[in-house]
């Protein structure tokens, strides 16, 4: 059986250093509408934020390993509208729509206290948008894998491994996330399978199909803002959305570190979930630090 390089010890899936078990969904009311999300840990709020389709399920495979052993953390994993168990309501029809609900969410849980958000793709979007439109309610943020906004048809990029029997492997429900896919074995495949395809089942396509035929977010038309908090933006080497435009924003953002990983496309959680729970790990080393540097300088 073949050797895994950077995804594992071999083809056999393993699940990550973790298990959300017995974690009940909470829920929250926002303009009468049901919002759930699942709630880990006590102290600094960190609000996860999912691709789309998907859930909590994918942000809880992807951040929460980094968590294993730290306290002083509240990791808010929301259900975003349309997707997982919050529905899609009728006031939200655009994608700015959505940043509102967010906002109001965290209003709602956490109140005017500033946030750190760790965002998946689309919910890395959200991210900028939450850091772009509402500066004061963000503290940090973590960009793993963010959606291309400027070039939405992305590039073509080369599968860097494929295992044989993969695409056999697939189900019909699996198959039109091929090119997702820029190592293609087992390991990444289940990991997959166990964190985001969940997500996909239980999303509300005509929901999510309305917003994409509204206008794009508005920050996309405007310049970007500086952001001095400390920031982590995680990009594949393989990623069809491609990283030069992140580069381009460097010197927006003095706190911030670039990581593009070899070995891995729009699926890098799972196709170098090493790689990016040590990533993950530093970056929140970093927030605390800022933090407790800020606080002694209030003193």
């Amino acid at each position: 059986m073949a050797q895994e390089h950077g995804g594992g010890a071999s083809t056999r899936w393993s699940p990550r250093p973790w298990t959300p078990v017995d974690v009940p969904a909470r829920q929250c009311r926002v303009r009468g509408s049901t919002f759930s999300y699942t709630e880990l840990g006590r102290g600094i709020p960190l609000l996860a934020l999912s691709g789309s389709p998907g859930d909590a399920r994918q942000t809880l495979a992807a951040f929460e390993p980094a968590f294993v052993g730290r306290t002083g953390w509240r990791r808010l994993h929301l259900d975003l509208p349309g997707q997982g168990r919050t529905p899609g309501p009728d006031w939200i029809r655009t994608y700015d729509d959505v940043l509102q609900a967010v906002v109001e969410f965290l209003d709602e849980v956490v109140g005017d206290q500033p946030v750190a958000v760790a965002g998946i793709s689309y919910g890395s979007t959200l991210a900028t948008a939450l850091r772009h439109g509402h500066p004061e309610r963000v503290l940090a943020t973590l960009q793993l894998s963010p959606a291309n906004d400027v070039e939405p048809d992305g590039l073509s990029t080369p599968v860097v491994r494929e295992d044989t029997g993969f695409r056999e492997a697939l189900t019909e429900d699996e198959r039109p996330f091929l090119d997702l896919f820029k190592v293609r074995t087992r390991t990444v495949l289940e990991e997959i399978r166990a964190w985001t395809m969940p997500g996909v089942a239980s999303c509300d396509v005509a929901f999510l199909d309305r917003l994409d035929q509204g206008p794009r977010f508005s920050h996309v038309d405007e310049p970007l803002r500086s952001f001095d908090g400390p920031g982590l933006i995680i990009v594949g080497r393989q990623d069809p959305g491609g990283h030069h435009r992140l580069v381009d924003q460097l010197d927006l953002m003095p706190r911030t570190t670039l990581a593009v990983l070899d070995r891995a496309g729009h699926l890098a959680f799972a196709e170098q979930s090493r790689l990016v729970d040590v990533l993950v790990t530093e970056w929140l080393d970093r927030v605390e630090e800022h933090l407790e540097q800020t606080r002694a300088a209030r003193l």
